[in-house]
């Protein structure tokens, strides 16, 4: 029998080991995908009897990390008031999680590996109006960049300063991963796919850095959340 652990030892935004900022595009968090998860964590409040919340516009944005033999682990909320607000369902969380079994380690590269996943815990969906299927993500209104994608790329081209390459040319595209805060604000910008040319891949990081311009930021029922936005670039070299 497989023994799924859960641990209330919470962990570092910032931790130092190696682990995945997000599961492989192939790959789930936990058995079943979403939908799996949201239905498992609203049968355990039934089964469990817990109620509801005072606060039926509590939202918490659960991130945790799973490790290679299924333990998870919370990662620490560094907004104290956000958690303040959302206590009741932060409580929840905790007593659930423990209850949940259906973890999957990430594979990367062939090897299991600790990834973060996250789930927005918007509690008054899992009681008793849960409808078959749910997922939070069906709910979720994506942040909008003034003018629209389009105009956010031809920004980001604009800002960027492309070195010089040796014996570049051709095309390609990149895929670049950011978050959008509450607040509209891009954070941990990351690139997903490498050049191969470091210097031509640090100004694309530094490219967006230095892009100030505010987002209208997702989310959930209405209530401001960060939100993890994907963005494919083209590149043209003669």
């Amino acid at each position: 029998m497989k023994v799924f652990l859960f641990s209330f030892l919470m962990v570092s935004a910032c931790f130092h080991s190696q682990f995945l900022e997000s599961y492989p595009e192939d790959q789930v968090s936990y058995t079943g995908g979403d939908t799996a998860f949201y239905k498992d964590f609203h049968q355990i409040l039934k089964d469990q009897n817990i109620s509801p919340c005072e606060n039926k516009e509590e939202m918490y944005e659960l991130k945790l990390v799973v490790y290679e033999d299924a333990t998870v682990k919370i990662v620490k909320e560094q907004n104290a008031e956000k958690l303040e607000r959302n206590k009741c369902t932060y409580e929840i969380i905790k007593k659930v999680l423990p209850e949940m079994t259906g973890w999957n380690p990430a594979i990367y590269q062939d090897k299991k590996m600790p990834a973060v996943a996250e789930f927005p815990i918007y509690l008054n969906d899992l009681f008793d109006k849960f409808p078959n299927g749910y997922a939070a993500s069906k709910y979720i209104k994506q942040p909008e960049f003034p003018g629209g994608l389009q105009k956010f790329r031809n920004k980001f081209t604009g800002a960027i300063r492309i070195p010089n390459l040796d014996h570049t040319n051709g095309e390609f595209t990149l895929r670049i991963a950011f978050e959008v805060n509450e607040q509209g604000q891009m954070e941990n910008v990351r690139l997903l796919d490498k050049t191969g040319y470091d210097r031509f891949d640090a100004s694309i990081i530094k490219g967006i850095q230095y892009m100030k311009y505010k987002w209208q930021p997702g989310s959930l029922h209405g209530i401001p959340i960060k939100t993890t936005l994907k963005v494919p670039i083209h590149f043209t070299f003669h």
